[in-house]
């Protein structure tokens, strides 16, 4: 990909991360999901992480994450894990991550878990380790990795997977695989759009799966109009309730006829007003999604129900007691108890 593609991609990847982290973790890494006390919200410290790494970065990524979380089996200390999205080759990422891994435990003298999204399309390049020595002095640095490239062989598993980075990595893939095909893209696109609305996201998970995938597939004006069509289409069809997202980009491209003018200053207005609560959108996003994701790992899954009633909780603090019920609760029955007292 070029750099427009990878800066283009920077957010989006920076978004859902933070958004849907207990997923992230579990999708890609699950050992050290199950290590993680998911009843504790994790903190998000990307300021803490630019100014330990100052002057040290090299190379292109997508995004770099510093999140400090706790273990789980009843220890009190925390501990951090570092994420790094690595969009393409560098010879001195081992090197960087070192550098990175030395710095944090320099600083906050705690355990640092070091882990590596590969997202480049080079089918050779697997750093996982970072090896110096002299005179018999020898210093060994490994880091956990994953290569998005393995997963075009684990199609049929990615498309029965219910966690939603199955449809990120999907999207990557056919991204990475429709570069010089806009006609294919959108077919793919269409074809993940439509899977994305048959798994049922919840809305808050859709909106940020969607914006993952308009960024990475990204069409040109008139196909984008086509695809919006289509989708809609399908969408009233199979009486989908999740469509305003469509609905929305429909009218202020002029697909719906009307007052479009009024509209988009409507829209521009609400535009500024989310970027003001984004942030606290955000925190309740990720309480509610570390509930889900406790209630799952306990209980294998949750009742529809529990999803509606969660998703109409818009109290950051409630949400996070809920995470700390939903790890103590004997069965779904007793937390459901506590959701509705």
């Amino acid at each position: 990909m070029n750099e427009n593609t990878t800066q283009e991609q920077d957010t989006p990847w920076k978004e859902i991360i933070e958004t849907l982290f207990p997923q992230f973790m579990r999708f890609f890494f699950p050992e050290a999901h199950a290590g993680i006390d998911w009843s504790r919200t994790p903190v998000f410290l990307d300021k803490e992480l630019q100014q330990v790494v100052r002057g040290a970065a090299t190379g292109r990524r997508f995004v770099d994450k510093l999140v400090k979380v706790w273990q789980s089996g009843g220890q009190e200390a925390w501990v951090l894990v570092h994420i790094e999205v690595q969009s393409q080759r560098e010879r001195a990422f081992p090197k960087r991550m070192f550098v990175y891994h030395n710095r944090l435990f320099d600083r906050y003298a705690r355990p640092v878990a070091s882990f590596v999204v590969l997202a480049d399309d080079s089918e050779n390049w697997r750093p996982r380790e970072y090896r110096h020595e002299l005179w018999g002095t020898r210093t060994i640095f490994e880091f956990v990795t994953v290569k998005l490239l393995d997963f075009r062989s684990r199609w049929e598993e990615l498309e029965k997977s219910k966690n939603p980075f199955a449809m990120v990595v999907m999207s990557h893939l056919k991204a990475h695989a429709t570069t010089k095909d806009r006609r294919g893209r959108l077919r793919w696109k269409l074809t993940l759009a439509k899977m994305l609305l048959d798994r049922g996201y919840r809305d808050r998970q859709a909106d940020h799966l969607f914006r993952f995938m308009d960024y990475v597939l990204a069409l040109p004006e008139e196909m984008e109009v086509e695809f919006d069509r289509e989708v809609i289409r399908f969408a009233e069809e199979g009486k989908v309730t999740y469509l305003s997202r469509f609905e929305r980009r429909a009218m202020e491209r002029g697909v719906q006829q009307g007052h479009q003018k009024g509209m988009q200053q409507g829209l521009k207005k609400g535009l500024k007003e989310g970027l003001e609560q984004g942030k606290t959108e955000g925190e309740i996003a990720a309480a509610r999604a570390a509930v889900v994701d406790v209630l799952e790992s306990r209980f294998n899954r949750v009742p529809v129900r529990l999803s509606s009633q969660l998703n109409r909780i818009a109290d950051a603090e409630r949400l996070r007691y809920l995470v700390r019920q939903a790890a103590t609760a004997a069965t779904v029955k007793d937390f459901e108890r506590q959701l509705t007292s």
